[in-house]
């Protein structure tokens, strides 16, 4: 085989294996020197920063939703928008309207109060679709999969030019 061939003429001269020895050190000077590494590593971490701090502030809102709910106060009625927040805050609750357990979110938030939260408050729903529901974690939910997956370092798909197998 050619890996072979180029195994057996590097052993057998002297001349190509200092060649071959010399620039492969060369080789890792230029792509593996310290300050070449922490460089490319500082590129990477500021331009995912970049990415993330957009949906920083967006998170701090929905994270803190139980502070705005608290303060909007319980709601007295049902409504269809608050149903759509209830199941989506709490999808156990949703599960069990689903299931027949409850006739809606508000039922089950009239049988349980003080342990859930349920608003019909037109300024936190308002704040919640665009932030929360349309906003941040969906965002974070449709690029979820390809995080999990993690393509940063596929495998090669060819051999390289001195015959290894692919690894």
């Amino acid at each position: 085989s050619s890996f072979a061939k180029c195994v057996l003429s590097v052993h057998n001269s002297e001349s190509v294996w200092e060649t071959k020895q010399r620039n492969g050190f060369d080789f890792i000077r230029r792509t593996h020197h310290r300050g070449i590494l922490l460089n490319a590593w500082a590129e990477v971490i500021v331009s995912a920063m970049l990415k993330i701090k957009p949906w920083e502030q967006c998170n701090t809102i929905c994270d803190d939703l139980d502070n705005l709910l608290e303060m909007a106060g319980e709601s007295k009625h049902y409504c269809a928008e608050g149903e759509e927040f209830y199941h989506w805050k709490y999808p156990d609750v949703a599960n069990a309207v689903r299931r027949g357990e409850y006739k809606s979110g508000f039922a089950h938030f009239n049988e349980q109060k003080g342990k859930y939260r349920y608003t019909c408050n037109s300024a936190v729903l308002d704040l919640w679709k665009a932030k929360c529901r349309d906003g941040c974690y969906k965002y974070i939910e449709m690029r979820k999969h390809a995080i999990l997956v993690g393509k940063a370092s596929p495998k090669p798909t060819s051999k390289c030019n001195e015959g290894e197998e692919l690894y």
